[in-house]
């Protein structure tokens, strides 16, 4: 799996790197999410939203975007503030997405995507001793959503996806002892599944051969 997601990452920093010159159409989204999160050593599941066994999870973000000219996607990256809390614990992280999106429809739109983020913990409580010993202040993932959005006029779109996000690198550490006797650590990553309500703004469009007025 390592292997398609370093794939995935170089086309998208490519892209950033060489789309920017053709880039018509720009903007912002602001988007807040609220769902399920776990921290597992399974990270390759879906998980539901609804599920009231898991920890809840919080997320609140400002993202940009920009697609090139007569392009079928468009690029994202931002940042968000998220929170993961099921008493006593309780997590406060940093995320920024990088990903790309495909534009499907004019007027209605479905949106389904993809990307990469890393994360910064800010702050945590309720994790047990010998858990905290091993926990990572950074952590990258990918993710994958499904989302739809219905554009008002030419500025301003409302959306709304489903987001799951499967976690690359360690949360944390846990030792453990085989039936016969011999040491070996599992490692435990962040998994999460979250419903995002977003408002976007586009930027008017600007061609590049269009002509400048006195």
């Amino acid at each position: 799996m390592i292997v398609p997601v370093k794939r995935m990452f170089l086309v998208i920093v490519l892209a950033g790197l060489f789309s920017p010159a053709l880039a018509q159409q720009r903007g912002f989204i602001l988007e807040q999410g609220f769902g399920r999160s776990e921290i597992a050593h399974a990270t390759t599941h879906m998980v539901n939203p609804n599920d009231e066994v898991l920890s809840g999870f919080f997320s609140l973000g400002v993202s940009a975007f920009y697609r090139p000219e007569r392009a079928l996607v468009r690029f994202t990256g931002g940042i968000a503030y998220q929170s993961l809390q099921r008493d006593p614990l309780e997590m406060q992280l940093l995320r920024l997405p990088l990903g790309i999106e495909i534009v499907m429809g004019r007027k209605f739109q479905l949106l389904p995507g993809a990307g990469l983020y890393g994360s910064v913990l800010l702050r945590q409580q309720g994790i047990e001793p010998s858990f905290a010993k091993t926990l990572r202040n950074l952590h990258a993932g990918w993710y994958a959503s499904l989302g739809a959005g219905y554009n008002f006029n030419e500025e301003f779109m409302l959306s709304i996806s489903l987001r799951n996000g499967m976690g690359l690198t360690p949360s944390y550490s846990i030792d453990r002892v085989s039936p016969a006797g011999a040491p070996y650590v599992v490692e435990a990553r962040q998994t999460d599944g979250f419903l995002l309500f977003g408002i976007r703004y586009t930027m008017p469009l600007v061609h590049k051969n269009a002509e400048i007025q006195d």
